[in-house]
């Protein structure tokens, strides 16, 4: 119907689909005909929020509600959850020219989206609520009807990826989401781990490497750096396992310098994907490394990084967040929740595009990494070293990803300790500088942080004050 009724008005540019249980905004028209001015642009989608049902006022005059603000085109997020809700617009051939899916239960939009998402200049997000709904809740749609959508476009693309329903190993619920599963062929991986002695923690993680060898298809290379262990129980351990061919173990002199240590074992690698790691994690995901090796192994991604949470299971890294100011202008996203929250629209438990991801679990295919000349040990030898990486994976078009999918344990910063007082903190302040300097005003505030958000505070927690000016320049 909605096709034929776009078919059937010539003088019609835009098409918006819209639910009848709500209202638009009375400049949300003025807002998607602008979005429309740009001619890359095909679909655009926007905010919304509810109006209070137990305000009895007139709709117009009713308080406003449970907000959703959405984050910006995503097309990893959106094969798994139809995030960019039932309020969209389009240009009049973009759905003239194509059949909208039977059986799609209201999801015929995002359906329609899912097709041009492979273009991200051809999907606009406007920051604004354009919609208000007369319920007071969102959604409804099942992961059935989502799956589908989803088989039906991977299917006409050519992919033969799995559409799997979305379970999440540390129980957060993302109602409507489903899971795909990138194929995997017999590939090798180098998984790379720099130690000095600390065999407390260096035991546990290989040991939890070595014992999902079989959950994984990925063979998996296992290097350790030993940056000049003295202990006689590591080196016994080292010895040991170098014995039964576990390991290889390559050794390194001088200045701790992460990065310089890692380039220099990603040259002897083998692998065709590599996983840099940190000696303090420990494996939770039983298929993690190819989880991460077929992620990295996709033309279009650059860098991917995983879900890290601390031994209480609370969260310690759930992707970044660019808060587009100085000078820490790079957040981690989660800390502390617990490891079941899924965080604001299920982000936490869901893969997605962030600006850079932390190099204590972070793989990149081996010929990309030496094409990017690897991580720069000059400048970032200790700090910034996994961002400046994942910027330069960006400057060339590719994608990084946060994938909850792979699931670490992470003491952070247990061999190290924290970067917060003397020599340590001054590297990162001067680390986090240089890469403001070097990358902030190409790369800006991260899209996936709706502006509606406030940055000073934990993010997805305060919102910004609100600002009343209108499309019409009204105050």
């Amino acid at each position: 119907a909605a096709r034929v009724a776009a078919l059937a008005i010539p003088a019609v540019d835009i098409v918006i689909l819209a639910p009848c249980n709500g209202m638009m905004a009375p400049f949300a028209l003025s807002a998607f005909a602008a979005a429309f001015t740009r001619p890359e642009v095909l679909a655009v989608y926007g905010d919304e929020d509810a109006l209070d049902p137990a305000d009895l006022r007139e709709a117009v005059d009713r308080r406003h509600i449970n907000p959703v603000f959405r984050p910006g085109p995503d097309r990893d997020l959106l094969f798994q959850i139809a995030y960019v809700g039932d309020v969209l617009a389009f240009r009049r051939g973009v759905i003239g020219s194509a059949e909208l899916a039977r059986g799609s239960e209201g999801l015929h939009g995002c359906d329609r989206l899912l097709s041009l998402s492979a273009e991200p200049a051809a999907i606009a997000h406007l920051p604004m609520v354009l919609f208000s709904r007369f319920d007071s809740t969102a959604g409804g749609e099942t992961a059935e009807a989502w799956a589908g959508c989803v088989g039906r476009e991977l299917k006409r693309i050519g992919e033969t990826a799995e559409v799997v329903p979305h379970v999440d190993i540390l129980g957060a619920r993302v109602a409507g989401a489903v899971r795909v599963k990138a194929p995997l062929a017999s590939v090798r991986t180098s998984v790379i781990v720099p130690t000095r002695d600390a065999l407390s923690l260096l035991q546990p993680c290989l040991d939890s490497l070595l014992a999902r060898r079989v959950d994984n298809r990925t063979e998996m290379e296992l290097i350790v750096i030993d940056h000049q262990s003295q202990e006689p129980e590591t080196l016994a351990y080292l010895d040991e396992l170098v014995r039964q061919g576990s390991i290889r173990v390559m050794t390194y002199e001088g200045a701790f310098n992460w990065a310089l240590m890692n380039n220099l074992a990603a040259a002897e690698a083998d692998g065709e994907a590599l996983v840099f790691l940190n000696n303090d994690t420990i494996a939770l995901t039983p298929d993690w490394l190819d989880e991460l090796t077929s992620q990295a192994l996709r033309p279009e991604v650059g860098v991917v990084g995983c879900r890290l949470i601390y031994a209480d299971a609370s969260l310690q890294h759930a992707g970044f967040l660019s808060r587009g100011h100085a000078p820490d202008f790079l957040i981690h996203d989660g800390v502390g929740v617990p490891g079941s929250d899924g965080g604001y629209l299920g982000r936490h438990a869901l893969l997605h595009a962030s600006p850079v991801v932390t190099g204590a679990c972070m793989a990149i295919r081996a010929s990309l990494f030496a094409s990017l000349g690897g991580f720069d040990a000059a400048n970032f030898p200790l700090e910034g070293n996994d961002a400046d990486l994942c910027y330069r994976a960006r400057a060339e078009g590719l994608s990084v990803i946060y994938d909850p999918y792979a699931t670490l344990y992470h003491l952070e910063s247990k061999t190290r300790g924290f970067s917060v007082s003397g020599e340590d903190r001054a590297a990162s302040v001067t680390a986090q500088a240089l890469l403001r300097q070097r990358w902030g005003e190409r790369f800006g505030e991260d899209p996936g942080f709706n502006p509606h958000f406030d940055r000073t505070g934990r993010p997805f927690d305060r919102l910004r004050p609100p600002s009343f000016q209108r499309l019409t320049g009204d105050r």
